[in-house]
Parts: structure tokens; C-alpha cells; sequence
């Protein structure tokens, strides 16, 4: 749920979730539109038909438990490299370094790192870093304090330095130009489109007003908003 979603914003959710599913079993027995109902306002509905599809492989194949080996849980539909990390560090206590947005930051201005996230040897840089500085008798907690670090305290545009528990270790700080690291992404070009959507509804609806049926798909052309119901609609040429 927190994948691309604010703390805020996932917690009700998050309650309303466990309450409805609380074990591994009852969420992979659970008809898949009761599922995607419940996760109805959090977007990126691909995370709720994966983490429905990982409980039922879960049970089936791993007695109901999160597995705790990296190659099983990467088995699991929609768990990648980041996910299986995090989970496996936190959970179970493995020796596995996180590296998202947050700790990037946190650790490119620690080490004054140039460059930014989507350069792959800025990143390689910012793990080989992290996994120096991870504890090897904590890792979840390791982790989790970095993560929390950069976003409460360690926060893109005026960052709180003097509150800072790393503050004589870094480097970016003695610098005097925090903000310059980690260096901001290259912006994608905006690209204009154009939709073509059709309203097909029953003849009764014509004569009776807001009454009849109107048809309905999952997703729009080109495989976008897969899990979201539209009116039929198909993307055009670029003018």
C-alpha cells in the first residue's frame, strides 16, 4: 500500500484491510472484487489483484507464511528486489540493505555522492555505501531509521541539518549545499494525447432519466488503468 502512497493517506485503508482480512488465508479465500473494493481510492489497483494473487500462492505453497528466503519471496507476484528486501529485513531480521528515495538522500549527501537516482552508477555508488553502513545485527531497524531520516528530517528542500543525528558525518552538510545532492532528475517530455471514449447505454435509458444500464471495461487502450473500470475508449493519433 505504501508503494508510491503516503504514510497519511494508507493508514485508514490499512485498518479497514486487516479488519476484513485478517490472516493470509481469509485475504486468498476472499473473491477478488471484495479485494479490490476495499483498496477502492488508493489507485495503482495492480498492487491489490498482486497482493491477492501472492496470498493465495502464499497458502498454497508456504503453509500460510511469508516465506523468509529471497528467491521464494521473489516467487511472489509483485514482490521485486526492493519489496523482498524490506519485507525479509524487517520481518526476519536478514541482512539485507533497502535503498528507495529516502536513503538515497539520506546517503548521497552523507558521502556527497554526484548524481541522481536513475543513474545506474549513482546507484550502484549509493548501495555499495549502504550496504558498508548496514547493521548487521539490526537490519530492519537500520533500515527503517534511514528511511524515516530522509523523510522527516533529511526532506528534499530545506533540510533540518540542525537536528540531525548524522549531521557531523556528513559531508553535503560541511559543504554547505545539502540541496545539491542527490543532483534532480532529467524531466520526460510532456507528451500530448488524445482519448476517444464512447457511452454505450440501453434503450430503455434513452426515455427514463439516470435510468438503464451503461457498458463498462476494464482498463483503457495501449494496457493503461488495467484494474479500472472505463467507458470504452481507445487512444488516437498524435495532431
Amino acid at each position: 500500500m505504501l508503494q508510491q502512497t503516503q504514510v497519511s493517506t494508507v493508514i485508514p485503508y490499512y485498518r479497514r484491510f486487516l479488519r476484513a482480512f485478517p490472516t493470509t488465508k481469509r485475504l486468498a479465500e476472499a473473491p477478488l472484487e471484495r479485494v479490490l473494493e476495499l483498496w477502492s481510492g488508493l489507485g495503482y489497483y495492480r498492487r491489490a489483484r498482486s497482493l491477492h494473487l501472492a496470498a493465495r500462492k502464499i497458502v498454497r505453497e508456504f503453509a500460510g507464511r511469508f516465506p523468509s528466503d529471497y528467491r521464494q519471496a521473489r516467487s511472489l507476484p509483485g514482490i521485486g528486489d526492493y519489496t523482498a528486501r524490506a519485507i525479509l529485513s524487517i520481518a526476519y531480521n536478514r541482512p539485507y540493505a533497502v535503498v528507495d528515495g529516502n536513503v538515497a538522500r539520506v546517503v548521497a549527501r552523507l558521502g556527497a555522492i554526484k548524481g541522481n537516482i536513475d543513474q545506474p552508477k549513482f546507484r550502484r555508488a549509493v548501495e555499495r555505501a549502504v550496504e558498508g553502513l548496514l547493521s548487521r545485527r539490526s537490519p530492519g531497524d537500520f533500515n527503517q531509521a534511514l528511511m524515516e531520516l530522509g523523510q522527516t528530517v533529511c526532506v528534499p528542500r530545506a533540510p533540518r541539518c540542525a537536528v540531525c543525528p548524522l549531521g557531523k558525518w556528513c559531508q553535503a552538510y560541511r559543504q554547505g549545499k545539502p540541496e545539491s545532492y542527490p543532483a534532480p532528475r532529467s524531466r520526460r517530455a510532456t507528451e500530448l494525447r488524445y482519448l476517444a471514449t464512447a457511452v454505450v447505454r440501453s434503450i430503455p435509458a434513452i426515455s427514463q432519466e439516470g435510468g438503464g444500464r451503461v457498458a463498462l471495461m476494464r482498463g483503457l487502450d495501449e494496457g493503461l488503468l488495467g484494474d479500472l473500470w472505463n467507458f470504452p475508449a481507445a487512444f488516437g493519433p498524435t495532431r
